[in-house]
């Protein structure tokens, strides 16, 4: 069983939430130091997740920002202190709730933030989905310049790249949008580009396969240190599953 689907199993099925906190940063807090200039609001649209497009659920009043797998702590750290830096009179939330295996899931809310980011989507309501939660895609046209769509694709790398052999690699899982608008930015920047749809597997995997050219690989490896967090930290957490099912079995 590949290792990805295995940590996608144990994720799901990982059991109810034992505990939870927020840790509160207000305007007062003062806005924290971000490794690199970038454009913070486009590298976190990339990052944002598109299992079945954007969803919004009205309970939460529309707050959310986004949610995160244990693994992907790294990145909701560093989207905090990009939000900290680049909108400093802003409030937001960052939210853990821990199950009783002890793995800990985050998310990020702020009615601002939520407001700015879902102000690049179309949203519907759709009839799969219950309580009222509408599905948004990205809008076309949201893009004014180059230095948009690079740290989009920064974002988009960070959370969604795939280790390959041969080639830099997008992998969405069920994409509604995000697959398309990377591989048409990518093409825009006359970077090789390669679109596949895995209909066979469950949940339905989107891929880029692609050689950026120097302007877009140069801007993705200012980025790479952050992509290589997260595969750590993911490593270290399939490592412990394992670990964990040996004894079980044992």
């Amino acid at each position: 069983m590949p290792k990805y689907l295995l940590l996608i199993i144990a994720l799901l099925i990982g059991g109810n939430i034992t505990s939870s906190a927020q840790l509160i940063y207000s305007h007062a807090t003062k806005p924290a130091h971000t490794p690199l200039d970038i454009n913070a609001e486009y590298f976190i649209l990339g990052t944002i997740n598109d299992y079945m497009g954007r969803y919004v659920r009205p309970l939460r009043d529309n707050a959310d920002v986004d949610m995160y797998f244990p693994y992907e702590k790294p990145l909701a750290t560093a989207i905090c202190s990009m939000i900290k830096k680049n909108y400093p009179q802003t409030d937001f939330y960052l939210n853990t709730s821990t199950n009783k295996q002890g793995q800990t899931h985050y998310s990020i809310s702020s009615p601002t933030i939520a407001a700015r980011i879902n102000g690049y989507y179309q949203f519907k309501q759709g009839v799969s989905f219950p309580s009222g939660r509408s599905t948004g895609i990205i809008t076309a046209g949201i893009f004014k310049n180059d230095t948009e769509k690079l740290a989009f694709l920064a974002g988009a790398y960070v959370r969604f790249g795939q280790p390959n052999d041969t080639a830099y690699c997008i992998n969405i899982a069920n994409s509604m949008s995000k697959v398309q608008v990377c591989y048409k930015l990518l093409k825009d920047f006359n970077c090789t580009a390669t679109y596949k749809m895995l209909k066979g597997n469950i949940p339905v995997s989107h891929l880029i396969y692609f050689h950026p050219n120097k302007k877009v690989s140069a801007y993705l490896d200012k980025y790479m240190y952050l992509r290589k967090q997260i595969e750590r930290s993911n490593d270290l957490m399939i490592s412990k599953i394992i670990q964990e099912h040996r004894k079980r079995r044992s």
